[in-house]
Order: structure tokens, then C-alpha cells, then sequence
């Protein structure tokens, strides 16, 4: 990366780690940067060749904070109905036909316990039990003899 494009971090192969449906927020600065970038792209997938999870680029995520400042924002409902799990991740920053990738690694999606929960349909064959079914074998499971 030239001195003219460079952050004040290196960051690659950096993991990451966020709890589906949680908001996700970095800054970051690119040193030497006269005015804006042409382009920047925050952008997850579950294989490095398959369907984008989701992708944050300029004034849809990455908000430009002046001063070759920038905020890259994952809001909650861009993970709120990723199963939680390893996903691919890049940061890729373009300017005067130039690309460099300044971030890299494995994004971890945890589960969220309090909200945002979202249960998988039940394999085939299996339903999944009302409360009250629950209720009843817990019942019967510590019933008193």
C-alpha cells in the first residue's frame, strides 16, 4: 500500500466477532487522503465465492467523517436472520483506479440471547412442541410420586 493510501492500523487477517441482530461499528482513518474515496465496501459472505450476507458501502453504512475519516456501520437487521456461524469478510477501499483491501478475516455471528431470536423450522418429521406440551413433560418428568 503507498504512503498516500495508508491507515494507521493493519488489519489483516483480523477476526471479528458481533451477536446477530447487534449493531457492528468501527472507525477507521486512511493517512494522506486528499478528500473522499472514490469507493469503500464492507462485504460478508458464508463462502468467499457465494451469495453476499450483506455489504456496506459509502452513504449506505460507511458514512465519510471527514479527514480521511470513516465509519463502517452493520446494522441489526442486516444479521438479525443470519444463522449464527463463520462468515468471510473484507473491507476494500478504491481511489484513482488504485484498490487495496486494508481488512480481511472470519466474522463471527453468535446467537443473541435476549433479542432477535430466530428458531429454525424443525427437520422433517419433527414439529416443534407448544409451551404447554413443554410444560406437561416437565410435569411429568419431575412429577412427585
Amino acid at each position: 500500500m503507498s504512503e498516500l493510501y495508508s491507515t494507521n492500523f493493519t488489519m489483516s487477517n483480523s477476526n471479528l466477532s458481533m451477536v446477530r441482530g447487534d449493531t457492528l461499528s468501527f472507525g477507521l482513518q486512511i493517512e494522506g487522503l486528499d478528500g473522499t474515496l472514490d469507493e469503500a465496501c464492507f462485504t460478508c459472505k458464508k463462502n468467499l465465492n457465494g451469495e453476499v450476507i450483506f455489504q456496506k458501502s459509502i452513504d449506505d453504512g460507511i458514512v465519510d467523517a471527514g479527514d480521511g475519516k470513516y465509519i463502517v456501520r452493520v446494522a441489526p437487521e442486516d444479521t438479525a436472520g443470519v444463522d449464527p456461524g463463520k462468515y468471510f469478510y473484507d473491507l476494500e477501499i478504491r481511489e484513482n483506479g488504485d484498490v487495496f483491501t486494508i481488512m480481511h478475516g472470519i466474522l463471527s455471528i453468535e446467537y443473541d440471547v435476549t433479542s432477535n431470536v430466530v428458531i429454525p423450522d424443525p427437520p422433517e418429521g419433527y414439529e416443534i412442541a407448544t409451551d404447554a406440551e413443554v410444560e406437561a413433560m416437565l410435569d411429568e418428568v419431575f412429577a412427585e410420586d
